[in-house]
């Protein structure tokens, strides 16, 4: 049975006790939404760091050792010599590497937020309601091992405005 719950709720407390009551019941949070970012949903519903981070430390990295390589190349190619020494100078490595760095540590990121968001979303799922990014909270709830009117009884008692059981 593919059944889920959509809460409607005008106060983020109710919706965090409803976030509680319901994985406390063994129900699973499918999505929240929010007309705000707030921390205590994240924590009520247990989010993790984002991964993001990674794409961004090996983006940067990445551009780092091409801005190094590059620089390198452009100087063994080229024979550039300053100063009267061959060795490579200093000052365009870093410069380069740290250019590079930032370029591609930047575009690592837009690239891993665009593919980890799914953007671009060109549909809004079908439950989804314009009030959710106006003044009030939604809460979609798969109901695992409770029944379906558990969970709209637990979203009521935590004083939801509006409960609406969604699919089959």
């Amino acid at each position: 049975m593919n059944q889920e719950v959509l809460g409607i709720f005008v106060y983020l407390e109710d919706l965090l006790e409803a976030v509680s009551s319901i994985k406390s019941h063994g129900g699973k949070i499918q999505t929240v939404y929010s007309p705000i970012h707030s921390e205590e949903i994240l924590q009520a519903v247990g989010a993790k760091p984002s991964p993001v981070r990674f794409a961004t430390f090996f983006g940067g990295l990445a551009g780092l050792m091409g801005g190094l390589a590059l620089a390198l190349y452009t100087f063994l190619e080229w024979k550039f010599v300053t100063g009267a020494k061959p060795v490579p100078p200093a000052v365009p490595l870093v410069v380069v590497g740290f250019e590079m760095t930032i370029l591609l540590g930047f575009l690592a990121t837009l690239v891993g937020m665009w593919l980890l968001c799914r953007m671009p979303r060109t549909r809004l799922p079908a439950h989804y309601q314009s009030v959710f990014s106006q003044d009030r909270f939604g809460l979609l709830v798969k109901p695992g091992k409770m029944a379906p009117q558990q969970v709209i009884q637990l979203m009521e008692a935590a004083g939801a405005e509006e409960v609406r059981a969604l699919g089959e």
